[in-house]
């Protein structure tokens, strides 16, 4: 959980400050292996300073599914890691994004790697 509130001396708001933020996570597993929900959730952001072109932030809560696989070689370790972000297709952007532009939707992701 994190939180910052900043004014100038004035009593306006300091531009580029996040609103309260949290993430949550459950994971299951074993030691080589896990599966892994989070919920990230944020507050709305209407604490802006308007002469920085700020604008306010709408809260948002979006859901994620992740999960990992190890396999042990020898003298290395291959890994297989997979996930689906913003699970309900949720539309949102967070406060620091300027512009208005929207954060991705629903997507996947599967990475390789491999340690040696």
């Amino acid at each position: 959980l994190r939180y910052t509130q900043a004014v100038f001396d004035n009593g306006q708001a300091v531009p580029m400050i996040s609103p309260l933020r949290n993430i949550h996570s459950l994971q299951w597993g074993k030691p080589t292996s896990y599966i892994r929900a989070e919920a990230e959730w944020a507050a709305a952001q209407d604490r802006i300073n308007d002469g920085f072109g700020e604008r306010a932030t709408p809260a948002f809560l979006i859901f994620h599914l992740r999960a990992n696989y190890e396999l042990p070689l020898k003298a290395t370790k291959m890994y297989m890691s997979s996930g689906i972000e913003n699970l309900l297709n949720t539309h949102y952007r967070e406060h620091l994004d300027w512009g208005g532009i929207p954060r991705p939707g629903r997507n996947m992701y599967v990475q390789l790697g491999w340690y040696f």
